[in-house]
């Protein structure tokens, strides 16, 4: 389990279909690549809580260059959320060159409550 701060959490117990169970997180400036540092920690991550219905559901980051305007898809860092059990766990090594701005959403109503943060990998079960 990572050490975390309120800083890096995106959504802490957060339900699958409101954008606004997700917080935004502001990286400092602009062009960040977090996936290159001495920690590790350039991951984005997400733990189920509670088990996922079967409504095809995707969470996906995204960034942007100002906190009202995160509305640019990150290539690469969709996860399948469709039928998903508790405890589940996934990683995504962040790409290099990321807004100042990243949160992330889900595209469809869902049930099933997750965590999601940015930092060191999970491990994979």
């Amino acid at each position: 389990m990572s050490l975390l701060d309120n800083v890096t959490i995106l959504g802490k117990d957060a339900v699958a279909s409101s954008a606004t169970s997700f917080n935004t997180i502001d990286l400092g400036s602009a062009s960040n690549d977090l996936s290159v540092n001495r920690h590790g920690a350039g991951y984005l991550n997400v733990h189920v809580n509670s088990d996922m219905d079967d409504t095809a559901t995707i969470l996906s980051l995204y960034h942007g260059d100002a906190e009202a305007s995160v509305n640019i898809a990150v290539a690469g860092t969709n996860i399948t959320l469709t039928d998903i059990k508790a405890g589940a766990q996934y990683s995504i090594k962040l790409p290099a060159g990321l807004k100042r701005f990243v949160t992330v959403k889900c595209d469809t109503v869902n049930t099933g409550k997750l965590d999601a943060f940015i930092g060191v990998p999970l491990a994979q079960h």
